[in-house]
C-alpha cells in the first residue's frame, strides 16, 4: 500500500482515479491550487512583483505579479480564454435585429476577456493539463527575507 495524506485511500475505501478528464470540481480545485501558489509567490521568480515602498527601483521581489502571469498564461495557453465576440453586423452595418445598432441591454464597449483562472469555466483536458505544464515551468520555492529592521 502507498502512503497517501486521505484514511479512505490508506484503508483502500478510496474510489479509483480513473477519469481521464477534468471536472468541474477537479477544475475549481486546480484553479484554488494556483492561485495559491501565486499568492505565496511561488511564481515570483518568473513573474516578480516590485512593490516594495522603500525600494522605489526595480530591485526588491516582493512577491508574484498576477497581471505578467496571466498574460504569459494567456499568450502560451490561449485556448484557456475565449475570444470576445462582436456583434453580427447586419446588412446596413448594424448588429442584426436590431434599431440602435446594438441589441438591447447590451453595450457596445467590448467586454473585457475573462480570467484563464476561471473555476467555473472549465476548459478541455488538454488545455488544462497545458496549464499544468506552464505552471510546473515556472513554479520555484518562494524565499522569504526582510530587509526591514524588526522594532
Amino acid at each position: 500500500m502507498t502512503e497517501s495524506a486521505f484514511y479512505s485511500d490508506r484503508a483502500g475505501l478510496g474510489k479509483a482515479r480513473v477519469s481521464e478528464t477534468i471536472s468541474a470540481e477537479t477544475w475549481a480545485g486546480l484553479t484554488a491550487l494556483i492561485e495559491q501558489r501565486i499568492d505565496d509567490g511561488s511564481l515570483a521568480r518568473a513573474f516578480p512583483l516590485y512593490a516594495c515602498p522603500d525600494d522605489p527601483g526595480r530591485n526588491t521581489v516582493t512577491g508574484t505579479d498576477e497581471e505578467k502571469f496571466l498574460r504569459s498564461l494567456t499568450a502560451h495557453v490561449p485556448d484557456l480564454v475565449e475570444p470576445s465576440v462582436a456583434p453580427d453586423p447586419g446588412q446596413d452595418g448594424k448588429p442584426a435585429g436590431t434599431t440602435s445598432g446594438w441589441p438591447s441591454g447590451e453595450s457596445h464597449v467590448a467586454q473585457p476577456p475573462r480570467s484563464p483562472l476561471d473555476p467555473d469555466k472549465v476548459p478541455d483536458t488538454a488545455t488544462a493539463l497545458d496549464l499544468i505544464d506552464f505552471v510546473a515551468l515556472h513554479i520555484d520555492q518562494p524565499t522569504h527575507r526582510s530587509s526591514h529592521k524588526n522594532s
